[in-house]
């Protein structure tokens, strides 16, 4: 598996928010954390906006603070060895978190859910302490990127299509790898 983290900042503190990647499992049947932005200086990390693959391999998007959790999932269950463009994305309070595998949108889920704190961004598992990573991600993630907005039903299925995240909405392009 590949990682990545960033302790000092994150290129999102705040909803709005999209995440994206593509992502090709090689080990199923357990959790893999995709990406995850969080707090990680007031020794909680339940403050974090997580995307990952399910251990009923289906991508989940996570919306927690420190005293609730919002999950969204797809109804796609994913297979080894085979490339998946993964994105989700929330709004502002009580607005639809969203779950999109493939271009396939699962159920919006509204919730007041969004985090507080988020200082960290971390790029193919969860960090669990200030040096402790869980969750890694077997497999291969490519073109991670972030966005202060939720994109367009349109700009969602550019990327799935396979568009580079460079030219989608530029301006709202945070980070990409």
């Amino acid at each position: 598996s590949h990682w990545a983290r960033n302790i000092a900042s994150a290129p999102v503190t705040v909803a709005p928010v999209t995440l994206s990647c593509w992502y090709k499992p090689i080990a199923l049947g357990s959790t893999a954390v995709l990406m995850q932005l969080g707090d990680y200086t007031s020794g909680t990390t339940d403050n974090k906006f997580r995307m990952l693959k399910s251990s009923a391999n289906q991508l989940q998007f996570i919306a927690s603070t420190t005293s609730s959790t919002t999950l969204t999932n797809t109804l796609v269950t994913m297979v080894a060895n085979q490339w998946y463009h993964c994105l989700v994305s929330a709004n502002t309070t009580n607005s639809p978190n969203r779950a999109i595998i493939d271009g396939f949108v699962a159920t919006p889920v509204s919730a007041n859910r969004i985090p507080a704190g988020v200082n960290s961004l971390v790029i193919g598992a969860q960090l669990a302490s200030t040096s402790t990573f869980v969750f890694t991600a077997s497999g291969d993630i490519m073109w991670p990127a972030v966005w202060n907005v939720q994109l367009t039903a349109d700009e969602e299925r550019a990327l799935a299509d396979g568009v580079n995240p460079r030219l989608i909405r530029p301006s709202a392009l945070m980070m990409f790898i």
